[in-house]
């Protein structure tokens, strides 16, 4: 319950540097078979998506697959920002310990501000325009591998970003910061 009050710990500043807050947040994604949830964690320096997965429950099992998908490709520094929503999946218990443990600080949007995790709203948005309403998932597997594609091949790799100086986040990251730790 003391998590659901946290601070936003995010409104008015900018990241300056790598895994110095990351920003998560879940979408809904049709497929013929039902609904799948996609969870992402972005990095708001770079834009680069750190971690995903899907699921066909939005549930702490969803949020902590992809917390976990982050933590291991990074390894953010203690003091680190995890800004969300406050829906369940990111103040479950087991979700908040995780971050915590690793030694990040949480932070919350106020409830009915989606403008406060503005970054991963984006990031939605782009991902439903350029991938999810242009095609029609017959199932999981298909939309997985889908998805992968767009995230790590396109949206991280090579999709250019106005606030990144027209690099993708891959070219931004390796450009301005050499191999993220």
């Amino acid at each position: 319950l003391r998590d659901r009050r946290a601070a936003n710990l995010v409104k008015g500043i900018s990241p300056t540097r790598l895994n110095e807050i990351w920003g998560a947040d879940t979408t809904l994604v049709r497929t013929d078979a039902g609904p799948l949830f996609l969870a992402a964690l972005l990095d708001l320096h770079s834009r680069k998506v750190v971690g995903w997965s899907l699921s066909h429950r939005n549930d702490e099992a969803l949020a902590l697959a992809c917390l976990r998908r982050a933590l291991e490709s990074r390894r953010p520094s203690s003091g680190w920002i995890h800004h969300s929503d406050q829906g369940s999946p990111y103040t479950a218990t087991g979700y908040t310990r995780l971050v915590r443990d690793r030694g990040g600080r949480l932070s919350f949007s106020a409830p009915g501000r989606p403008t406060d995790n503005a970054i991963v709203e984006s990031f939605f948005r782009t991902l439903k325009l350029e991938e999810v309403d242009r095609n029609r998932y017959r199932c999981r597997l298909e939309a997985e591998s889908s998805l992968k594609e767009y995230i790590e091949n396109i949206y991280n790799a090579t999709r250019m970003h106005s606030a990144l100086e027209y690099r993708s986040p891959d070219q931004h990251e390796s450009r301005q910061h050499g191999a993220p730790r």
